[in-house]
């Protein structure tokens, strides 16, 4: 009934047009693949080659003459021209790559010697893109030195995803990259210092006597550490980080006495309750702040 309110011509030109649409337009589409890229979205696409890492594909309506690559690892998943699902596993396919390498390392602080400092690290990858990382250190020519200290840190590793270094081709490790590590710190510390003592005389002159003086010093502090940490043959690794917290101290003696009464002549002066282990942690602010090169090996 609605037919008849058209003219036929009209009707003849909308059914010529409705059968082209089916013939040719929707093969077309039907025939094209389908990628969902986590960055770019939908890629309408011709699937060329599937590997164990990565899926080529062309773009028809870019040219025929050029082949991208798409990583498995940034797909969600790819559908064929046949409506069929493929699984991607992209993380999955990273893990496979990781799996063999080693999960702990040990470290040591390469410029701490020049300051008396004997530091050794510890590090246990736990999960992806996490990690534990445990640190003792020893301030001083020995631990029962007249003027030493010892420190602990203990902090929680967040490791750049290594799938980036994989799909730039590059090599990657799962210990390797840059991090962000909150730390916490407590240190105890003890000196030996020359004290000037001033006494009064009857005749009104000032006599000067030096005294040693035994204090200590213990402190905490928490600190966000940014680090980067390189990794070669599996074996040998870099660690470079500058960290900045808030911290607290609690000194035997006042800090200002003993610049007063030393003269900041005595090498372990006043400064070296600042020092504590790679941390220095100021009295008068509460500001704490760390920096530092580590080497070490991989273990299994």
């Amino acid at each position: 009934m609605l037919l008849a309110l058209f003219p036929t011509h009209l009707i003849k030109r909308l059914a010529a047009f409705a059968a082209f649409v089916f013939v040719v337009v929707t093969p077309a589409v039907a025939q094209q693949d389908t990628l969902f890229h986590q960055v770019k979205g939908v890629i309408p696409c011709k699937i060329v080659e599937v590997t164990d890492a990565e899926i080529k594909y062309q773009t028809p309506d870019i040219t025929d003459d050029i082949i991208f690559t798409a990583s498995k690892a940034n797909l969600t998943r790819a559908v064929t021209r046949k409506g069929v699902t493929l699984e991607v596993e992209g993380d999955f396919v990273v893990q496979e790559a990781f799996e063999d390498q080693g999960t702990r390392a040990l470290k040591l602080n390469v410029l701490g010697p020049l300051n008396s400092l004997y530091e050794l690290s510890y590090e246990k990858y736990i999960r992806e893109k996490r990690s534990w990382d445990l640190t003792m250190a020893f301030v001083g020519k020995g631990v029962l030195d007249e003027n030493s200290g010892v420190n602990f840190r203990a902090g929680y590793k967040l490791l750049q995803s290594p799938n980036a270094a994989l799909e730039k081709g590059f090599y990657a490790h799962i210990l390797k990259g840059f991090y962000l590590k909150p730390e916490v710190s407590l240190s105890l510390f003890y000196g030996t210092y020359m004290m000037e003592n001033r006494v009064a005389l009857s005749d009104g002159s000032i006599l000067l006597e030096l005294e040693e003086e035994r204090v200590s010093s213990f402190a905490g502090a928490l600190v966000l550490n940014l680090g980067r940490q390189l990794v070669y043959q599996d074996y040998f690794l870099i660690d470079f980080y500058v960290g900045i917290g808030l911290g607290f101290r609690d000194d035997s003696v006042n800090e200002d006495d003993i610049i007063n009464r030393s003269g900041l002549q005595n090498p372990y002066n006043a400064n070296s309750f600042n020092r504590r282990g790679g941390l220095w942690v100021q009295h008068h602010n509460g500001i704490a702040y760390t920096a530092g090169i580590r080497i070490g090996i991989i273990l299994n």
